[in-house]
């Protein structure tokens, strides 16, 4: 039994290992269709402290400087000063929803 049971492991960890491999390709390729249509935004706006976590600011800002209709996070609470700005933070599920019924 032990004879079958090692050829298994290895092609199972041999399996995943390559998917592994693939989503990180896929993902390196994602993030650099990102930079490659993206541009360097400069933010300067003095309209801080708006949120209750000072390092969600940033988020914020960047946000309303790229004209953005939604923030998309699991940390909705922490974006209740957002309300006043024209993103709606929505959660991952909403967003996906919302895109749904969009179609």
């Amino acid at each position: 039994m032990t004879e079958f049971r090692r050829p298994i492991r290895h092609v199972h960890y041999a399996h995943v290992s390559r998917l592994v491999r693939n989503r990180r390709t896929q993902r390196t390729q994602y993030v650099d269709f990102l930079c490659g249509v993206g541009h360097r935004q400069q933010i300067h706006f003095l309209w801080r402290p708006s949120l209750p976590d000072p390092q969600d600011e940033f988020v914020l800002e960047l946000a309303v400087a790229a004209n953005c209709e939604a923030i998309i996070t699991h940390n909705v609470r922490d974006f209740v000063g957002a309300k006043k700005f024209k993103p709606q933070v929505l959660t991952p599920s909403a967003f996906l929803a919302r895109m749904w019924k969009s179609l």
